[in-house]
């Protein structure tokens, strides 16, 4: 009895280790690129690019901390948790522009490339609370540690 009980229990982690690999269903085709732009004053300006692997490229240009070329790669569990805030928030059903007749604030091209769909929507005014949230996470990982320069 008790090593059918552990036989079971057995069987039940090793199909449990390969659901959560399942729902991990980004890969290196699948990605989500964030570009922000100047402004007349010290905005930000950098792009970053997360595949659906994890491998990410950092680009500093002007009013950032880190200037010049970096990447990292996220764990799995990271990049899925951002691929996921993508699809749950419904990228696809924003619209592709949000603008308004307002200067002197920068702006944000944001990309998501996923299962042969890509998306990409300019954020300058009057962007959704959904929407900036995202902007907001990715801004989020751009600033987290361990960036490594490449030049």
């Amino acid at each position: 009895m008790r090593n059918l009980l552990m036989l079971i229990s057995s069987g039940i982690l090793l199909l449990s280790c390969g659901v959560s690999k399942k729902n991990y269903q980004s890969d290196a085709t699948s990605l989500i690129k964030m570009s922000k732009g100047v402004c007349f004053g010290a905005c930000p300006f950098y792009d970053i690019t997360i595949d659906g692997t994890g491998k990410a490229t950092y680009v500093g240009k002007k009013f950032v901390e880190k200037i010049g070329t970096f990447t990292k790669t996220f764990s799995p569990e990271e990049t899925n948790l951002l691929f996921q805030k993508f699809k749950k928030a419904d990228f696809w059903a924003f619209a592709d522009e949000y603008t308004e007749e307002v200067t002197d604030l920068p702006t944000t091209f944001i990309t998501f490339e996923h299962k042969g769909q890509s998306k990409r929507i300019k954020s300058y005014y009057g962007t959704p609370e959904a929407l900036l949230a995202l902007i907001n996470e990715v801004d989020a990982y751009s600033n987290t540690e361990g960036w490594k320069q490449i030049d």
